[in-house]
């Protein structure tokens, strides 16, 4: 298959016809509602082409927006705000369409605050699947800079039995205004925004442009949920980079066509455009920032299945995903659930630095919640193996005969070990006080020293 009249393939999301074409405006010559004779035609027309009707009251309407073409497979709309024109392109994907492992259907089923909390940098309002919007936007830079702005936003919101997407385009520099009014009117209404990595990159920059145009961005007030973070918390030690890429290739089962381009191309082809290419070029951009929309909400739908039943189907599968898991619920104070996850990733293959901390955090855990004969069992037989023991195997040791079965001897001898292996201040701990301290006391109750 190739050009742009590919057929729609298994598991890719097609959009429904596009809605360029806006409602034909009808005006007839009747009497108004007030009783007024009805104005002239002529005159009724000018008003109407400057954008105003009699009523009322008088108010601003904009003119009809036709469909129009930036290139022959670019075709949208010219959106007038008043202070100028943008171009837009609208498309809409039914709710079966696939995209990767996920009907889009599937985000709808999910309750929000299942992951929301983990991709949010304070507290959250309550919100609703259909009150978010996602965002992602092209640049002209992939740094972050002053002179960079933002020439292509597609804002993704789910509306009826549909995914509508809107990709608002800037055509040239001076319709930024129009441009980011356009954006505005979009975003608006939504409870939140849904993005990867937006908050170090897409927000700070139309942040900038909003700024530098006196005008308030158009998301305060709303929750911003950054997917980019819990991504790095539940995948970052598995995954060699948490780029949406990757977590396409890897979790999402994103396969995408050969329209697309690679990001750090899409500036340059920007610039060429400005210099005079034909629009034709941006067509891959296009393609590339609807493909990031729909991963987003592809990446949200897997988050929150991952989360719903991490040992039931589309939870973990990895080793390294259930050690992520063990850290994040022992981050939130649910330690059994953080224990169950450390179990569950030494019973899988583990990198051995990654598998040394999931043994201390569990048993530090199990030492928490008061079963010490489970944590006791571990720090023995981390003492049984071959090699240097681990300094933590050895202290806790110490302190379980000191404290808890009052075998000062076990517990002297633990403290020489640690001190013959790591020294006598080993991060801090001094290991001679302590030993000392264990002299004390074996002599304060008559035992023999060795």
């Amino acid at each position: 298959m190739s050009g742009s009249d590919e057929a729609p393939s298994r598991g890719r999301c097609v959009p429904e016809a596009r809605t360029g074409q806006s409602e034909t405006d009808t005006t007839g010559d009747e009497t108004l509602e007030t009783g007024r004779p009805a104005l002239p035609e002529e005159i009724r027309r000018q008003l109407e082409r400057w954008g105003l009707r009699r009523g009322r009251e008088l108010e601003f309407r904009p003119a009809p927006q036709k469909a129009v073409e930036l290139s022959p497979s670019l075709e949208g709309r010219l959106v007038d705000t008043g202070t100028g024109r943008c171009f837009v392109v609208e498309e809409r994907y039914p709710l079966k369409d696939v995209h990767g492992r996920f009907p889009l259907a599937a985000f709808l089923q999910e309750p929000v605050e299942r992951w929301a909390a983990l991709a949010s940098a304070g507290p959250l309002p309550p919100l609703s699947p259909e009150g978010l919007t996602f965002l992602d936007i092209e640049t002209t830079s992939l740094a972050d800079g002053a002179g960079t702005y933002a020439f292509l936003v597609g804002l993704g919101r789910f509306e009826g039995e549909a995914f509508s997407l809107r990709q608002v385009f800037l055509r040239s520099p001076a319709e930024e205004r129009a441009f980011l009014e356009t954006v505005a009117e979009t975003i608006r209404p939504g409870q939140g925004l849904v993005t990867f990595n937006g908050r170090g990159f897409d927000l700070p920059i139309l942040a900038n442009r909003y700024t530098l145009a006196r005008l308030k961005p158009p998301w305060s007030g709303q929750a911003h949920l950054d997917l980019l973070l819990p991504a790095r918390r539940l995948w970052r030690d598995r995954l060699v980079r948490c780029r949406l890429v990757h977590l396409e290739e890897h979790l999402l089962g994103v396969q995408r066509s050969f329209l697309d381009i690679p990001s750090w191309r899409i500036p340059s082809v920007y610039h060429d455009y400005l210099r005079g290419a034909p629009a034709e070029v941006l067509r891959p951009v296009f393609y590339h920032n609807a493909q990031d929309i729909l991963s987003l909400v592809a990446l949200a739908t897997h988050l929150a299945r991952f989360l719903r039943d991490p040992w039931g189907e589309g939870g973990a599968s990895h080793g390294l995903e259930f050690y992520a898991l063990g850290r994040l619920y022992e981050g939130q104070g649910d330690f059994p659930k953080a224990i169950l996850a450390y179990r569950s990733a030494l019973l899988l293959a583990l990198p051995p630095r990654e598998r040394e901390r999931a043994w201390e955090r569990l048993s530090l855990l199990l030492k928490r919640e008061g079963r010490w004969a489970e944590a006791l069992e571990i720090w023995q037989a981390l003492l049984g193996r071959p090699g240097k023991p681990p300094l933590y195997a050895l202290l806790e040791l110490a302190k379980y005969h000191e404290h808890r079965s009052g075998d000062l001897a076990q517990a002297e001898m633990m403290v020489e070990q640690a001190i013959a292996g790591y020294g006598e201040r080993p991060g801090g701990e001094d290991l001679v006080r302590r030993w000392q301290r264990l002299r004390r006391k074996r002599s304060a109750k008559g035992e023999e020293r060795r």
